[in-house]
């Protein structure tokens, strides 16, 4: 038998929508890529070990952040340096009016050191240092304890290197560089040590000083 479909046929009469714009095709070159390919050939290694989150709080600080807002203050006045002559008491001697006569003195040089002077006035001293030995005359050498334009330790340094047979050191307790200038009985003292030393040493050959 042959079975033929005799019922109803629905046919779409609705609107129909076509796209009626325009067509942008692409017509510019195509570059393809013809280098050698790498590819990867060894192992892959991949974790599969347990992963650890941290789920705990978050502490965040949200408290009020103190900032210095008010005036700063900078020194803009003038700045002063002191340019007075200094006084060299201290190393000079004890009596202030002999101080007072020096710092007033117009002979006295003020100017200060050139760095040439002092570069010539310590070579110097060197030389002068590595000659101590062989110095063989008799001396007296007299220096007060205070004396700060002289180190004693250059006379006790005199006193080790020398070779003289008639060597001799006196040190004043207290008194400064200049013994002639010194309180009276230091003065004195400093003139009968020298006259007395020069006396016993010219005293041999009959021309003693007098006392």
């Amino acid at each position: 038998p042959i079975s033929l479909y005799t019922g109803p046929v629905s046919l779409y009469t609705g609107p129909i929508s076509v796209y009626t714009g325009p067509v942008r095709v692409y017509t510019g070159p195509v570059s393809l890529y013809t280098g050698p390919v790498s590819t990867y050939r060894g192992p892959v290694s991949l974790y599969t070990g347990p992963v650890s989150m941290y789920t705990g709080p978050v502490s965040a600080y949200t408290g009020p952040i103190s900032l210095y807002t008010g005036p700063i203050s900078v020194y803009t006045g003038p700045v002063s340096l002191y340019t007075e002559p200094v006084s060299l008491y201290r190393g000079l001697t004890s009596l202030s009016l002999q101080v007072d006569i020096y710092n007033t003195d117009p002979l006295v040089c003020r100017a200060g050191l050139k760095v040439c002077f002092s570069n010539q006035l310590l070579n110097a001293v060197s030389r002068v240092e590595r000659a101590l030995p062989k110095l063989t005359l008799p001396f007296l050498l007299l220096q007060g304890s205070a004396d700060r334009l002289c180190s004693s330790r250059g006379a006790y340094l005199l006193m080790e290197s020398a070779r003289s047979q008639d060597k001799t050191l006196k040190i004043y307790e207290g008194a400064y560089h200049i013994l002639h200038k010194e309180l009276p009985e230091v003065t004195s003292s400093v003139f009968r040590e020298i006259n007395t030393w020069v006396s016993q040493r010219t005293a041999v050959e009959g021309t003693g000083c007098p006392p």
